[in-house]
């Protein structure tokens, strides 16, 4: 039923919300110098996908971060959601960056 679920309803959503607002973020990065738009569009689609795949993200401590500090946010990408758990939880803006790795079988390098 689960894989079902994924075939019929999340995945389409999940597509179709990437695609959207995918779109909407390079429209408003046209516009907005800054990133706080791309980065508003960006927490919607992240919410949107831990909706439709009903995850459900707890966090604790964002009260003791502040607002005008620099950190450091680090995720052991246990799975495919950490980027949508980050983007939707943490309200300060931020970049990814990923250091370049390889498996036996393949090399990927992100920037």
């Amino acid at each position: 039923m689960s894989l079902l679920r994924s075939l019929l309803f999340s995945t389409p959503l999940i597509i179709l919300a990437t695609v959207i607002l995918g779109t909407l973020s390079l429209i408003a990065s046209l516009f907005d110098g800054t990133g706080n738009s791309q980065h508003r569009i960006a927490r919607v689609w992240a919410k949107i996908l831990l909706a439709v795949s009903l995850i459900r993200v707890r966090t604790e401590g964002l009260e003791n971060l502040d607002p005008k500090g620099s950190y450091v946010f680090v995720s052991n990408h246990a799975s495919l959601m950490d980027i949508p758990a980050i983007l939707s939880e943490l309200p300060h803006q931020f970049r990814f960056f990923a250091k370049r790795g390889c498996t036996v079988s393949r090399c990927w390098e992100l920037t």
